[in-house]
């Protein structure tokens, strides 16, 4: 996006001033649309979304100043958020088996997302905006299926206001306790690799490893994050506490300059994000009732954006004065002093449903 923006002769500056209002409206946007889901019907919303995209995309293609665009991008964070949230609680409502669904649909995601983002660098060499134009194909062929799903998706209940109905669903994750404490963790793991792929840079420079190597390590960390989520399949009740202190180890092993060993902590970092991004999730809907969970879900993709803004922030201030060793044993505390008590938490209810089972 970058490239292509500066191509159409926006100046670089303007240009992630540009990315900084997108981000923005992504997490102003966020809740109030997961609300609309849950008000009116995931279907609909999941469906406007990919249309909306779709035309973002489209009009992307075209020349503009940097008012075209910003209204572009605005019209792209909208139809992100109106997908948001609404597209898992669209499969949850579909699914007989939401573990194994929504684990299936991860899996097949990453993967066709790195076939997809391979293609995309061969065929932006011909021209920038073939991306774009496939991309929007692809949504409306995307929305199209969505439409025509028999699914009929609950609307609002007693007669609340869209307003009150947005209220309570924030009212409704700080009443479940459990729901909390998944939501703390699901953000603390979700917000570090959201903004991960911003450290890639620094990391592989300070690893001085070859500029042509950097696409084949970013593709096999990728392919392994399906292969965490494979891994849940097999092994969904391993004790979460274990499993985050493998990835919080891998985590500082990233920070140790030897090439092999930080690419070794890397790929098992990403690996464990593919097992503990899709726990949480399943989790997460199950604890859920069935009109909340649209505006429940996006009310987590705001913390993890929100997060990921901070962990940018901080990350930015510290490479300037330090090295990635020390941004990896920040991460690595911040995750043990935020998400440590709740971490315990989750895994105490879970031994009483085992129990109780």
């Amino acid at each position: 996006m970058v490239l292509y923006l500066t191509s159409r002769d926006i100046p670089t500056a303007y240009v992630f001033q540009l990315i900084g209002f997108y981000y923005v409206m992504s997490v102003l946007l966020e809740y109030p649309t997961g609300v609309i889901g849950d008000y009116y019907s995931h279907r609909l919303s999941v469906f406007w979304g990919y249309i909306i995209l779709a035309i973002s995309y489209i009009l992307l293609s075209f020349s503009g100043g940097i008012l075209f665009y910003g209204i572009t991008l605005f019209l792209l964070a909208l139809g992100g958020s109106l997908v948001s949230g609404s597209d898992n609680a669209l499969l949850y409502t579909a699914s007989n088996n939401f573990k194994k669904d929504f684990s299936q649909v991860k899996t097949y995601g990453i993967i066709i997302t790195f076939i997809a983002v391979s293609i995309g660098g061969f065929v932006s060499a011909i021209d920038l905006r073939i991306p774009l134009y496939l991309t929007a194909i692809f949504l409306i062929w995307a929305a199209i299926l969505v439409i025509a799903t028999k699914i009929k998706a609950k609307g609002k209940t007693d007669g609340a206001n869209i307003f009150s109905f947005g209220k309570e669903g924030i009212k409704y994750l700080f009443r479940s306790k459990q729901l909390l404490n998944i939501m703390m963790v699901s953000a603390l793991v979700g917000a570090f690799f959201f903004s991960f792929k911003w450290l890639y840079n620094p990391l592989f420079l300070e690893l001085e490893l070859n500029v042509a190597s950097w696409g084949i390590l970013i593709g096999i960390a990728t392919l392994l994050i399906a292969g965490g989520v494979k891994f849940y399949e097999k092994f969904s009740r391993l004790n979460i506490v274990l499993m985050a202190l493998v990835l919080i180890g891998s985590v500082l092993v990233i920070g140790i300059t030897l090439p092999t060993v930080a690419l070794f902590g890397m790929f098992i970092s990403h690996f464990m994000r593919g097992y503990l991004e899709t726990k949480l999730t399943v989790d997460m809907n199950e604890a859920i009732t069935e009109s909340m969970r649209s505006s429940i879900l996006s009310l987590k993709s705001l913390t993890i954006r929100v997060g990921a803004v901070i962990f940018m922030s901080v990350s930015g201030f510290l490479l300037d004065k330090t090295s990635i060793a020390i941004i990896m044993f920040a991460s690595v505390l911040a995750f043990i002093v935020v998400g440590g008590y709740p971490l315990y938490r989750i895994m105490k209810f879970e031994k009483k449903q085992i129990v109780i089972s």
